[in-house]
């Protein structure tokens, strides 16, 4: 073997190819494991970057464990099986393309020649300068690029060496190099056949096409290209857009045109319809833009029409308007003859391109818009008419409202100086007082009807359920207006022998409002002697209804003054009096049938009135209402009179019974505090809720017989001091009565009260007789 080195050595250490002896080396089944060497010359170690003696006798995948098995492969033939190899390769250590040839030298030993080829990607790099395109070599095997000079320049890269997948992600982001990694893997490109890999938008937002194919003879390599095609793919982008102007405009218009306004032509471009048909046999005869354009505004275009549209139209003026329009359109609006008919068309004037005066004429028809604008215009004049009538109605009960306030605000300052002037006359006093009291009441009524209807239309309003008897409903509305009825001598029925079932669950405080509103509205517009039947009954249920709900009528019938056509239409309308009764003292806000619609509306329900001038007015309220659980039918049976209580509370005697106020008004607390000490109690006070806990907490037990509890204090509202009595851990914390009183005299300010514990409550302005009423029944029982 020495011979055969020195051998070697003599043919090939002048040489400046680089050649070299393996021996292989065989596991025990005679597998190939690696290569051992057995000589290098200078210029094969020199490649490396070593000298001979640093490799003799080391093995290849030793050194070099990324070096491919296609090397292993290629020893294995030559030095076992006596046959010549070659092959390209790619040295991940060394960086380098290679061509390597094997010769068999017998005795498991081969001799290799490599050649470098690593500069025929080099030298490629002058051709592609003037190019906007980078050339690389890549190999298959390893998926291994290498970048030249021009490639490099284009991707801002500093290494020429990386994977195809990395090459990709670095340039496309990791979107691009999925893509072409399930490509590779999937067999979707095939290098032999060349093409393109991958195109797309780069990160840095060029956009690049890569393309791979085959180079020369080699086995393993193929070359690629890198190219910069942003102004291909915008010189498309804008064909292509230009392409969606041209089919969008041919979906909404029925005729499109192109014209050239620097050389007056005109073609068509797509045309649909009958009314297209005739211009575009004008266009195809003619081909001149000015000669279609004067015939078809002598032939086709409304006379009024013809000579603005020539001055917008003209190619001389389309220039001058496309000139100085930012977006490259306009727009004209005209009226084209159809078998004599006028139709509205709108003709769009859209450049395509200004410097050479491409423009697209689109053409649309705007009947229907034309309609509608004037359908709006009409829309508009109409609410401009509402709210012009609401305006008026505004003001109007504005001026009304200042001249109802100011009514029994004048009686109440006039009757209570009189009373302060006559203070010897017992009788004159006493007069002034009850007037005082009426004229209070009036004024509440007027503030709780515009606060009641401005709650209903802000949807403030919430409804509650609860259990109720209509039959008891009934009476109380008998007793309610009887006396009213008996003072003016009137015939006042309350019928309810169509009730079947008269159980029900729904809102009674809504329902008895707008039962109240109706019959009394019934009673102060009917002369004396007059007649007023309230009925209620239930209608029969249809087949297959709800088995839940009934449906009830309520209906007010009088014999009073009625109301006129004109007035019947705006009865519901907010601030709405009837002209024939401005002036009396109960004329009241106007409000008051817009608040009852509204509660019917509320509950589901619906109201119809019927009423001539004269001859009286019927109402007739229909609702839906909820049967109780257990509801039976009821055999029907006559609303009988009740006797009222005589002097409506005021017999009480509280003597011995000791009742704690609680209000921070001072006045509030005067006015109770005489009440209740005229009728025999003891009355304490505090002037917040804070202090009234402290003092029942303070107390004895026992102390306390009752409580009257204002519900909006400063420290503690009543609600609260309610609770935080009932939370003492007395027994007589826990029973003692509280009523609230409170000026809001809505029903969310009663369920409140309820769910803190309290036993009734009373509303502001006090009422004395009524407070002394519900106080009496809780102390003595009814």
């Amino acid at each position: 073997m020495d011979n055969a080195l020195n051998v070697y050595a003599a043919v090939f250490d002048p040489n400046p190819q680089p050649y070299g002896v393996g021996r292989m080396v065989l596991d025990e089944s005679g597998t190939p494991r690696d290569t051992v060497y057995e000589y290098l010359n200078p210029a094969m170690a020199s490649l490396t970057g070593q000298q001979p003696a640093d490799l003799l006798g080391k093995r290849i995948f030793e050194i070099w464990p990324e070096e491919d098995t296609t090397w292993l492969d290629a020893f294995y033939e030559a030095a076992c099986k006596g046959e010549m190899c070659e092959f390209d390769a790619v040295s991940l250590p060394l960086r380098r393309f290679l061509h390597v040839v094997v010769y068999p030298a017998g005795q498991l030993r081969c001799i290799f020649a490599i050649q470098d080829v690593t500069m025929w990607v080099s030298q490629a790099h002058t051709s592609l300068k003037a190019v906007k395109a980078g050339l690389f070599f890549y190999d298959e095997s390893t998926s291994l690029l290498l970048l030249t000079p021009s490639a490099l320049e284009l991707c801002g890269f500093d290494d020429s060496y990386m994977t195809l997948v990395e090459f990709v992600c670095r340039i496309f982001g990791p979107t691009g190099a999925a893509e072409v990694e399930a490509r590779l893997q999937g067999n979707g490109f095939e290098p032999d056949a060349g093409g393109v890999l991958y195109e797309g938008l780069a990160e840095d937002g060029r956009w690049l096409q890569l393309s791979i194919g085959k180079v020369g003879e080699s086995g393993r390599f193929s070359f690629g290209i890198l190219e910069d095609v942003s102004r291909r793919k915008a010189a498309e982008e804008h064909s292509l857009r230009h392409m969606r102007i041209v089919e969008s405009l041919s979906k909404e218009n029925f005729a499109l045109y192109l014209v050239d306004v620097n050389n007056d032509t005109i073609e068509p471009y797509r045309t649909r319809g009958e009314i297209a048909e005739p211009v575009r046999q004008l266009v195809e005869n003619l081909g001149c833009y000015t000669e279609v354009l004067g015939q078809y505004l002598d032939k086709f275009v409304d006379s009024e029409d013809k000579d603005e549209l020539w001055a917008k139209l003209s190619p001389a003026a389309i220039r001058a308007e496309l000139a100085s329009c930012s977006d490259g359109e306009f727009a004209v609006s005209y009226k084209r003859l159809v078998d004599g008919e006028p139709h509205y068309l709108e003709l769009r004037i859209i450049s395509l391109d200004k410097a050479e005066g491409h423009v697209v004429l689109a053409a649309r028809g705007t009947n229907n818009e034309v309609a509608e604008q004037l359908r709006q215009k009409l829309a508009l004049r109409s609410a401009l008419k509402t709210a012009e009538h609401a305006s008026q109605a505004k003001s109007t009960f504005l001026t009304n409202m200042s001249h109802d306030f100011r009514t029994p605000m004048n009686s109440i300052s006039g009757f209570a100086n009189m009373a302060l002037e006559s203070l010897d006359n017992g009788a004159k006093v006493r007069d002034c007082l009850e007037k005082i009291l009426l004229s209070s009441e009036h004024l509440l009524n007027l503030v709780n009807d515009i606060l009641d209807v401005s709650r209903i239309e802000s949807g403030k309003v919430e409804l509650t359920e609860e259990e109720f008897g209509l039959r008891d409903l009934a009476e109380e509305f008998r007793e309610m207006f009887e006396g009213e009825a008996a003072k003016k001598h009137m015939d006042y029925q309350v019928n309810v022998e169509g009730l079947n079932r008269s159980m029900v669950l729904a809102d009674k405080l809504r329902l008895t409002q707008i039962l109240v509103n109706i019959v009394g509205n019934a009673f102060k517009f009917t002369p004396a002697g007059g007649e007023i039947a309230l009925e209620m009954r239930e209608q029969p249920a249809p087949p297959q209804s709800s088995i839940d709900y009934g449906t009830y009528v309520f209906t007010v019938r009088d014999s009073g003054i009625g109301m006129s056509p004109e007035f019947l239409e705006m009865l519901f309308d907010p601030f709405e009096r009837a002209a024939s009764h401005r002036g009396r003292a109960n004329d009241g806000t106007g409000l008051g049938m817009t608040i009852t619609k509204n509660l019917v509306d509320l509950l589901g329900g619906s109201i119809k009135v019927e009423s001539q001038l004269g001859a009286g007015s019927l109402f007739m309220v229909t609702l839906p209402l909820r049967w109780a659980k257990g509801a039976e039918e009821e055999a029907p049976a006559p609303v009988r009179p009740r006797a009222a209580q005589a002097g409506g509370g005021q017999g009480w005697d509280f003597s011995g019974r000791r009742v704690l106020v609680v209000d921070d008004d001072m006045f509030s607390r005067e006015i109770i505090r005489d009440a209740l000490e005229r009728r025999g109690a003891v009355v304490e006070d505090a002037e917040d809720g804070a202090e009234g806990v402290e003092m029942v907490r303070a107390s004895a037990p026992g102390h306390y017989d009752a409580i009257i509890m204002d519900m909006r204090m400063p420290k503690m509202n009543g609600d609260e001091a309610a609770r935080a009595i009932r939370r003492l851990g007395r027994e007589d914390a826990a029973t003692v009565p509280i009523v609230a009183a409170t000026a809001d005299a809505f029903a969310e300010a009663y369920e409140r009260a309820r769910e803190a514990g309290m036993d009734a409550h009373i509303t502001k302005p006090l009422n004395v007789r009524t407070m002394v009423e519900v106080l009496g029944t809780l102390l003595c029982g009814a």
